[in-house]
């Protein structure tokens, strides 16, 4: 994640913590907001890191009519603004002299933007259960880079390093192998795993605690309160 100007720069994982995270993993609630990836996120930068809002760690699954579960993990460093499925900001760059958020395609229309480059990401992951060759992963893949397009405005920007990854572990719900020849629903899996990485980004910024001189939305008095 583009975060290195929050907290120090200069401190880098290496591989005995991957080693410490795989021991560590466990099958318990997913924790989300300002931990791990999204420690040092931020979004809304279209007037610079000064009018940002805390971006953050979220998650988001479901599972399909036959049994097949969909996970997608996501960690919010957007340079654009996060909107809800209404289209509704629900994060966005702060004009705190009147109480709101400014529009980001409207401030790049003015030219009134400041340039980021090097400071956003949003990047994530989604997987599910289902049996998937190489192609069919990558075609989920791309079908759950929509939703960043769903909740983050504007998205894919050349300030931004959008990424979404996918795997698939090939098994039935109860963690047996499925059967040779039955085939996964590629096209429904993908759908829902943008609606997922979308819920994922928006539950991410709500979740979100204040960092430095970067307020979460939850800090803002001026933001309406609603559940993550």
């Amino acid at each position: 994640l583009y975060d290195l100007g929050v907290g120090d720069g200069k401190v880098r994982p290496r591989a005995e913590h991957g080693y410490e995270a795989c021991v560590n993993a466990d099958s318990g609630p997913v924790e989300q907001g300002s931990v791990g990836a999204g420690t040092g996120a931020s979004v809304g930068k279209a007037r610079g890191r000064g009018h940002a809002v805390k971006g953050g760690l979220g998650s988001a699954s479901a599972v399909m009519g036959d049994g097949t579960v969909v996970g997608a993990l996501m960690a919010v460093n957007a340079f654009g603004e996060v909107v809800g499925d209404d289209g509704a900001v629900v994060a966005g760059p702060r004009d705190d002299e009147n109480g709101a958020f400014l529009d980001t395609i409207e401030e790049l229309r003015k030219g009134r933007t400041k340039k980021t480059a090097g400071e956003n990401t949003t990047i994530g992951v989604v997987a599910t259960n289902a049996a998937l060759n190489k192609a069919e992963v990558n075609r989920v893949a791309l079908m759950a880079q929509d939703g960043v397009a769903m909740a983050v405005r504007p998205a894919h920007t050349m300030s931004d390093g959008d990424v979404v990854f996918a795997l698939a572990t090939g098994e039935e719900a109860d963690g047996s192998r499925r059967r040779r020849g039955r085939r996964s629903d590629v096209t429904g899996i993908g759908a829902v795993a943008a609606k997922l990485v979308a819920a994922a980004i928006v539950r991410g910024t709500k979740l979100a605690e204040s960092t430095g001189k970067t307020p979460a939305i939850k800090d803002l008095d001026w933001v309406e309160r609603d559940a993550a």
